[in-house]
Protein backbone atom coordinates (compact mmCIF):
# COMPACT_ATOMS: atom_id res chain seq x y z
CA UNK A 1 0.00 0.00 0.00
CA UNK A 2 1.33 3.37 -0.51
CA UNK A 3 1.28 5.64 2.37
CA UNK A 4 3.52 8.63 1.86
CA UNK A 5 5.48 10.38 -1.19
CA UNK A 6 8.53 11.68 -0.80
CA UNK A 7 9.16 10.76 2.71
CA UNK A 8 6.26 12.70 3.48
CA UNK A 9 3.51 10.45 5.63
CA UNK A 10 -0.14 10.44 3.79
CA UNK A 11 0.58 13.96 3.43
CA UNK A 12 2.40 14.66 0.01
CA UNK A 13 4.88 18.14 0.77
CA UNK A 14 5.95 18.53 -3.06
CA UNK A 15 9.21 20.83 -3.19
CA UNK A 16 10.58 19.40 -6.60
CA UNK A 17 9.55 19.20 -9.75
CA UNK A 18 11.00 15.36 -9.55
CA UNK A 19 8.61 13.66 -7.10
CA UNK A 20 8.95 9.84 -5.57
CA UNK A 21 6.30 7.65 -4.30
CA UNK A 22 7.59 4.81 -2.03
CA UNK A 23 6.27 1.67 -0.43
CA UNK A 24 5.79 2.23 3.42
CA UNK A 25 6.86 -1.00 4.55
CA UNK A 26 9.46 -1.60 2.80
CA UNK A 27 10.98 2.13 1.65
CA UNK A 28 11.43 1.40 -1.69
CA UNK A 29 10.83 3.07 -4.78
CA UNK A 30 7.61 2.48 -6.04
CA UNK A 31 7.36 5.05 -8.92
CA UNK A 32 9.48 7.91 -9.83
CA UNK A 33 7.59 11.21 -11.70
CA UNK A 34 9.13 14.20 -13.42
CA UNK A 35 7.66 16.92 -15.75
CA UNK A 36 8.95 18.48 -18.36
CA UNK A 37 7.84 20.10 -21.91
CA UNK A 38 5.74 18.57 -24.52
CA UNK A 39 6.09 14.67 -22.25
CA UNK A 40 5.83 12.24 -24.25
CA UNK A 41 2.98 10.11 -22.93
CA UNK A 42 0.34 12.94 -24.85
CA UNK A 43 0.65 13.17 -28.55
CA UNK A 44 0.61 17.47 -28.15
CA UNK A 45 -0.25 17.74 -31.97
CA UNK A 46 -3.20 15.25 -32.24
CA UNK A 47 -4.55 16.77 -28.79
CA UNK A 48 -4.51 20.33 -29.89
CA UNK A 49 -6.21 18.97 -33.58
CA UNK A 50 -8.43 17.24 -31.05
CA UNK A 51 -9.33 20.38 -29.10
CA UNK A 52 -9.45 22.82 -31.91
CA UNK A 53 -12.10 20.48 -34.44
CA UNK A 54 -13.91 19.85 -31.09
CA UNK A 55 -14.45 23.33 -29.84
CA UNK A 56 -14.51 24.76 -33.23
CA UNK A 57 -18.20 26.69 -32.66
CA UNK A 58 -17.73 27.29 -29.23
CA UNK A 59 -16.86 30.78 -27.91
CA UNK A 60 -14.79 29.59 -24.63
CA UNK A 61 -13.16 26.87 -23.15
CA UNK A 62 -12.08 26.44 -19.59
CA UNK A 63 -8.86 24.64 -19.53
CA UNK A 64 -7.67 23.31 -16.12
CA UNK A 65 -4.30 21.60 -15.55
CA UNK A 66 -4.37 20.22 -12.03
CA UNK A 67 -0.72 18.87 -10.71
CA UNK A 68 0.81 21.60 -13.57
CA UNK A 69 4.23 21.49 -11.09
CA UNK A 70 6.77 23.99 -12.57
CA UNK A 71 4.30 25.29 -15.43
CA UNK A 72 5.91 23.09 -17.96
CA UNK A 73 2.58 21.20 -19.34
CA UNK A 74 0.52 24.24 -19.73
CA UNK A 75 2.92 25.96 -21.43
CA UNK A 76 3.15 22.94 -23.63
CA UNK A 77 -0.77 23.61 -24.80
CA UNK A 78 -0.17 26.92 -25.35
CA UNK A 79 2.96 26.33 -27.48
CA UNK A 80 0.81 23.93 -29.35
CA UNK A 81 -2.16 25.82 -29.52
CA UNK A 82 -0.42 29.11 -31.12
CA UNK A 83 1.67 26.79 -33.42
CA UNK A 84 -1.43 25.08 -34.65
CA UNK A 85 -3.95 28.17 -34.47
CA UNK A 86 -1.39 30.32 -36.64
CA UNK A 87 -0.72 27.32 -39.54
CA UNK A 88 -4.71 27.18 -39.86
CA UNK A 89 -5.14 30.53 -39.85
CA UNK A 90 -7.79 30.18 -36.61
CA UNK A 91 -8.23 31.88 -33.93
CA UNK A 92 -6.78 30.05 -30.45
CA UNK A 93 -7.75 33.07 -27.89
CA UNK A 94 -10.69 31.34 -26.69
CA UNK A 95 -8.68 28.73 -25.04
CA UNK A 96 -6.95 30.99 -23.18
CA UNK A 97 -5.94 31.77 -20.47
CA UNK A 98 -5.41 28.51 -19.20
CA UNK A 99 -5.93 27.53 -15.59
CA UNK A 100 -2.97 26.15 -13.84
CA UNK A 101 -3.01 24.76 -10.29
CA UNK A 102 -0.68 22.19 -8.21
CA UNK A 103 -0.50 21.64 -4.55
CA UNK A 104 3.23 22.30 -4.60
CA UNK A 105 3.70 26.37 -2.80
CA UNK A 106 6.73 26.52 -3.74
CA UNK A 107 6.50 25.45 -7.79
CA UNK A 108 3.67 28.01 -7.97
CA UNK A 109 5.31 30.81 -5.97
CA UNK A 110 8.41 30.23 -8.63
CA UNK A 111 6.02 29.51 -11.59
CA UNK A 112 3.78 32.94 -11.10
CA UNK A 113 7.18 34.90 -11.23
CA UNK A 114 7.75 33.39 -14.72
CA UNK A 115 10.80 31.19 -13.68
CA UNK A 116 10.99 27.34 -14.67
CA UNK A 117 13.42 25.28 -13.75
CA UNK A 118 15.18 23.05 -16.22
CA UNK A 119 17.46 19.90 -16.25
CA UNK A 120 19.90 19.47 -19.12
CA UNK A 121 17.52 17.15 -20.82
CA UNK A 122 14.58 20.31 -20.58
CA UNK A 123 17.50 22.99 -21.95
CA UNK A 124 17.54 21.04 -25.54
CA UNK A 125 13.77 22.13 -25.89
CA UNK A 126 13.92 25.08 -24.15
CA UNK A 127 16.73 26.28 -26.59
CA UNK A 128 14.59 26.15 -29.62
CA UNK A 129 11.78 28.53 -28.20
CA UNK A 130 14.11 31.69 -27.38
CA UNK A 131 10.73 33.34 -28.35
CA UNK A 132 9.44 32.06 -25.27
CA UNK A 133 12.24 31.58 -23.08
CA UNK A 134 15.32 32.70 -21.55
CA UNK A 135 18.13 31.40 -19.38
CA UNK A 136 18.65 33.15 -16.22
CA UNK A 137 21.84 33.22 -14.09
CA UNK A 138 20.13 32.26 -10.73
CA UNK A 139 21.46 29.35 -8.96
CA UNK A 140 18.54 27.07 -8.35
CA UNK A 141 18.46 25.52 -5.14
CA UNK A 142 19.28 21.94 -4.49
CA UNK A 143 15.85 20.73 -3.21
CA UNK A 144 13.76 22.16 -6.73
CA UNK A 145 15.81 18.72 -8.87
CA UNK A 146 17.24 21.40 -11.28
CA UNK A 147 20.21 22.53 -12.64
CA UNK A 148 19.35 26.11 -13.80
CA UNK A 149 16.09 28.10 -13.76
CA UNK A 150 14.78 29.83 -16.74
CA UNK A 151 13.16 33.11 -17.70
CA UNK A 152 9.79 32.49 -19.01
CA UNK A 153 9.13 35.48 -21.53
CA UNK A 154 5.67 37.45 -20.79
CA UNK A 155 3.78 36.56 -24.62
CA UNK A 156 4.09 33.05 -22.95
CA UNK A 157 3.52 33.94 -19.69
CA UNK A 158 0.63 35.55 -19.71
CA UNK A 159 -1.33 32.66 -21.43
CA UNK A 160 -1.40 31.02 -18.47
CA UNK A 161 -2.59 31.61 -14.53
CA UNK A 162 -0.79 30.02 -11.67
CA UNK A 163 -2.68 29.27 -8.64
CA UNK A 164 -1.98 27.08 -4.98
CA UNK A 165 -4.87 24.74 -4.93
CA UNK A 166 -5.24 20.83 -4.29
CA UNK A 167 -7.61 19.18 -6.79
CA UNK A 168 -10.02 17.40 -4.16
CA UNK A 169 -11.18 20.79 -2.90
CA UNK A 170 -10.74 22.92 -5.66
CA UNK A 171 -12.55 20.75 -8.55
CA UNK A 172 -15.35 22.15 -7.38
CA UNK A 173 -15.17 25.61 -8.76
CA UNK A 174 -14.99 23.96 -12.38
CA UNK A 175 -17.27 25.49 -14.92
CA UNK A 176 -19.25 22.64 -15.92
CA UNK A 177 -19.52 22.60 -20.17
CA UNK A 178 -16.99 23.12 -22.67
CA UNK A 179 -14.19 22.31 -19.68
CA UNK A 180 -10.90 20.70 -20.12
CA UNK A 181 -9.49 19.01 -17.16
CA UNK A 182 -5.84 17.68 -17.37
CA UNK A 183 -5.53 15.92 -14.21
CA UNK A 184 -2.17 14.01 -15.54
CA UNK A 185 0.15 11.30 -13.70
CA UNK A 186 -0.67 12.65 -10.31
CA UNK A 187 -3.25 10.26 -8.65
CA UNK A 188 -0.52 7.60 -7.53
CA UNK A 189 -0.36 10.20 -4.71
CA UNK A 190 -3.89 9.98 -4.12
CA UNK A 191 -4.49 8.34 -0.80
CA UNK A 192 -5.81 4.93 -2.42
CA UNK A 193 -8.25 3.40 -4.66
CA UNK A 194 -11.48 4.90 -2.52
CA UNK A 195 -10.18 8.35 -3.22
CA UNK A 196 -9.62 7.74 -6.54
CA UNK A 197 -13.07 6.71 -7.21
CA UNK A 198 -14.40 9.94 -5.61
CA UNK A 199 -12.36 12.42 -7.72
CA UNK A 200 -13.69 10.49 -10.31
CA UNK A 201 -16.86 10.69 -9.78
CA UNK A 202 -16.88 14.26 -8.80
CA UNK A 203 -15.77 15.20 -12.08
CA UNK A 204 -18.48 13.28 -13.34
CA UNK A 205 -20.76 14.52 -11.26
CA UNK A 206 -19.87 18.41 -11.81
CA UNK A 207 -18.90 18.58 -15.61
CA UNK A 208 -22.02 18.79 -18.00
CA UNK A 209 -21.67 19.13 -21.49
CA UNK A 210 -18.94 18.76 -24.01
CA UNK A 211 -16.25 18.39 -21.52
CA UNK A 212 -12.96 16.21 -21.25
CA UNK A 213 -10.91 14.72 -18.78
CA UNK A 214 -7.21 14.12 -19.82
CA UNK A 215 -4.56 11.56 -17.42
CA UNK A 216 -0.85 10.48 -18.18
CA UNK A 217 0.30 7.16 -18.20
CA UNK A 218 0.68 6.73 -14.75
CA UNK A 219 -2.85 6.60 -14.50
CA UNK A 220 -2.84 2.92 -16.31
CA UNK A 221 -0.02 1.27 -14.45
CA UNK A 222 -0.57 -1.51 -11.85
CA UNK A 223 -0.27 0.50 -8.74
CA UNK A 224 -3.04 3.36 -10.32
CA UNK A 225 -5.00 1.14 -12.67
CA UNK A 226 -7.19 4.74 -12.95
CA UNK A 227 -8.69 3.78 -16.50
CA UNK A 228 -10.48 0.84 -15.49
CA UNK A 229 -12.51 3.69 -12.77
CA UNK A 230 -12.75 6.07 -15.54
CA UNK A 231 -14.34 3.45 -17.32
CA UNK A 232 -16.87 1.93 -14.66
CA UNK A 233 -18.34 5.72 -14.17
CA UNK A 234 -19.20 6.06 -17.96
CA UNK A 235 -16.09 8.31 -19.48
CA UNK A 236 -15.13 6.98 -22.63
CA UNK A 237 -12.07 6.68 -24.85
CA UNK A 238 -11.48 9.89 -27.39
CA UNK A 239 -9.00 9.17 -30.88
CA UNK A 240 -6.10 10.66 -28.72
CA UNK A 241 -4.70 8.72 -25.91
CA UNK A 242 -5.13 9.29 -22.43
CA UNK A 243 -8.06 11.86 -23.29
CA UNK A 244 -11.51 10.74 -22.54
CA UNK A 245 -15.00 12.48 -22.62
CA UNK A 246 -16.79 12.92 -19.88
CA UNK A 247 -20.18 11.91 -19.66
CA UNK A 248 -23.19 14.42 -19.51
CA UNK A 249 -24.66 14.79 -16.40
CA UNK A 250 -28.16 13.47 -16.52
CA UNK A 251 -30.44 15.34 -14.79
CA UNK A 252 -34.08 14.02 -13.14
CA UNK A 253 -37.36 15.71 -13.67
CA UNK A 254 -39.88 15.44 -11.12
CA UNK A 255 -42.97 14.29 -12.49
CA UNK A 256 -46.13 17.35 -12.36
CA UNK A 257 -49.62 16.23 -12.76
CA UNK A 258 -52.19 18.47 -13.40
Amino acid sequence: MISYVDNTCRKPNFTSNLRRVYDASTNSLLYLNTTGLFRKDLDWDKFVDFLISKYKNTDKVNIYCYACSDGSEPYSLAIKLMEKAAKLGVDCDKFFPINAKDIDAKMIFMAKRGYLPANESDEKILTEYPQYFEKTHIIPDLDLGCDSIWRVRSYLKNKVIFQHADINTDINIVKPNNSVVMARNFWIYLDGDFQRRNLARNIQALLKKNSLLVVGNSENIRQCDVVSTLSDFGYTKTPVKNVFDVPERKIKYKSIYY
